[in-house]
C-alpha cells in the first residue's frame, strides 16, 4: 500500500475499508488486507502505442509502486501533492499487470484526443480524468462506483445510508451510486447535476469537514 494512503488513513484513524486507485483497489485498514483489486495487462500493442506519444508523462502503477519513463514536471507536481515517490527505473512492462495508467499533459484539447484513440483501439480498458491534466486508464468496469457497489453488496450494512463526497469528473459514478451524493462548491459542473446537493464550501474551504461537524452536531441535538 502506498505510503500517501497509508498516512491518511492513519492520521485520520480510519479502520473502514478504502477505495484507491479510482475504484481499481479497496483497501481494509483494519485487517491490512487488499479487499478487492482489478488489473489489466499492458500488451505489447497497448506498450506499443502509449510509446508512440510524444512529449507526455506516464505513469504506470503496479505491485504497489509507480513508475515512469522520465520524470518532467507535471510528474514532480503529482508527487509532492500525494507525498509519494515514482520511480525512473521501469521494470519489464510488457504483458505485465498494472492498476492504473496515468498520462499526464497541460493540454486537455490533446489528452481528449489520446482518450479517445485509446476507447476506440482498446474498448475493454476505461478511461476518467482525475484532474483535467491527469487522463486516467483503467481496468474493465472499473470506477469508483462500481467498488462501492461491491462494498454494498459484501461489506456494509444495508440498514445504513452511504453518504459520498466529489468534485470530480471521476466521481460521478461514486456519487451517482450513494444513497447521498454531494458535490463540494467547486465540485465540475456535471457532477454537480447528478449530486444530491452541493455543499456551499469548496473542498479549500475543509467544505467536507465543515459538512461532517453540522452533520455530527445536529445528532447530538436531536
Amino acid at each position: 500500500m502506498q505510503t500517501s494512503i497509508t498516512s491518511f488513513i492513519d492520521q485520520l484513524n480510519i479502520q473502514y475499508p478504502v477505495i484507491t486507485h479510482n475504484g481499481a483497489q479497496i483497501f481494509c485498514p483494519r485487517t491490512k488486507r487488499i479487499l478487492y483489486r482489478q488489473s489489466f495487462a499492458l500488451t505489447d500493442s497497448i506498450a506499443a502505442t502509449l510509446a508512440k506519444l510524444e512529449n507526455i508523462e506516464i505513469m504506470y502503477f503496479m505491485n504497489e509502486e509507480i513508475y515512469t519513463n522520465e520524470k518532467g514536471p507535471l510528474i514532480q507536481i503529482f508527487e509532492a501533492k500525494e507525498e509519494l515517490t515514482v520511480f525512473e527505473q521501469i521494470p519489464t512492462l510488457q504483458n505485465e499487470y498494472v492498476t492504473k495508467i496515468i498520462i499526464a499533459h497541460t493540454n486537455q484539447a490533446l489528452l481528449t484526443a489520446i482518450e479517445q484513440q485509446i476507447n476506440a483501439e482498446y474498448p475493454a480498458i476505461c478511461t476518467t480524468f482525475s484532474e483535467p491534466e491527469y487522463l486516467e486508464l483503467l481496468p474493465t468496469n472499473t470506477s469508483k462506483g462500481n467498488a462501492l457497489t461491491f462494498l454494498k453488496n459484501n461489506y456494509l450494512d444495508p440498514a445504513r445510508q452511504v453518504i459520498t463526497f466529489g468534485n470530480n469528473l471521476n466521481d460521478i459514478p461514486l456519487v451517482s451510486e450513494a444513497d447521498i451524493g454531494i458535490a463540494v462548491l467547486n465540485a465540475h459542473p456535471e457532477l454537480k447535476r447528478v449530486s444530491t446537493f452541493v455543499l456551499e464550501k469548496t473542498n479549500q474551504e475543509d467544505a467536507i469537514a465543515d459538512y461532517l461537524e453540522k452533520l455530527q452536531l445536529t445528532k447530538v441535538m436531536a
